[in-house]
């Protein structure tokens, strides 16, 4: 029991499990199902991915979309990436490139609104924080795609190239 009279904790007597999911997992949920990527066409990809930008040329988000997918169907993994997640990687994406356009047209260096001193471009702080996004947005795709040929090709068996390393003549 806490100071504050409530019973919280793990300590024997206590509830043993508290805030805990249960140990059989959640389970399926009745209803929800999961779209599954190869289900929508590059054609029918929201409006906003193809948006007319206020600076003038495209987003590039169909493409890296395209790209995305079809380095995902080569790998056996298409299926299993939602395609919620490749929307939002291949926006961040996108976001990306648009920022480096345009930091190579305004150059690295501009000018301090007040003291008109030189000072490095804010375009290049939003193009490493749109990168850190890029790759948050990237990570379970990949890790998607490592299970998936993790699976096909059989885990690797720890205690057979321990085995190999110990028996090898120059060990």
């Amino acid at each position: 029991m806490a100071k504050d009279g409530t019973a919280r904790g793990n300590r024997v007597g206590n509830m043993t499990n508290a805030g805990r999911r249960p140990a059989g997992g959640m389970g399926p949920m009745p209803g929800l199902t999961m779209p599954l990527i190869g289900e929508t066409a590059p054609d029918d990809l929201p409006a906003y991915m193809s948006a007319p930008q206020k600076m003038g040329g495209e987003l590039q988000a169909p493409a890296v979309y395209a790209a995305t997918t079809r380095w995902l169907e080569e790998r056996g993994c298409l299926g299993m990436v939602s395609e919620q997640m490749l929307q939002m990687y291949a926006m961040a994406a996108a976001r990306y490139i648009q920022l480096e356009s345009m930091l190579s047209d305004t150059g690295f260096l501009g000018k301090h609104p007040t003291t008109q001193k030189v000072i490095i471009s804010p375009l290049v702080q939003a193009c490493q924080n749109q990168m850190k996004q890029v790759n948050q947005c990237w990570y379970p795709i990949w890790q998607t795609s490592q299970a998936t040929a993790a699976a096909r090709y059989g885990g690797l068996d720890e205690d057979q190239e321990s085995l190999e390393l110990l028996s090898s003549p120059f060990g």
